[in-house]
């Protein structure tokens, strides 16, 4: 499921995902999408708590998390972020 775009309450401001950790039971691939056109896409193994660090930079960003298995966990999904 694709996030609503957000600006983390810091509008007109360039900010960096730095690392999003969450849990997840199920292999999942996460999508990280900004306003400035950039992409990335990471393919994470179930298990646990997990953690990407995406370093991309943007004023707005949208978060996919798409699973394969039926009754996926994706829980707690926690963005860590700096802005300039």
């Amino acid at each position: 499921m694709k996030s609503a775009t957000t600006d983390f309450g810091v509008p007109s401001k360039i900010k960096r995902i730095d690392k999003i950790r969450f849990y997840t039971e199920q292999d999942v691939t996460v999508t990280i999408t900004s306003n400035l056109n950039e992409v990335k896409n990471y393919n994470v193994s179930g298990g646990g708590i997990r953690q990407i660090k995406p370093f991309i930079k943007g004023e707005v960003f949208s978060f996919e998390f798409i699973s394969n298995k039926q009754n996926s966990r994706i829980v707690n999904p926690t963005v860590y972020l700096s802005w300039f």
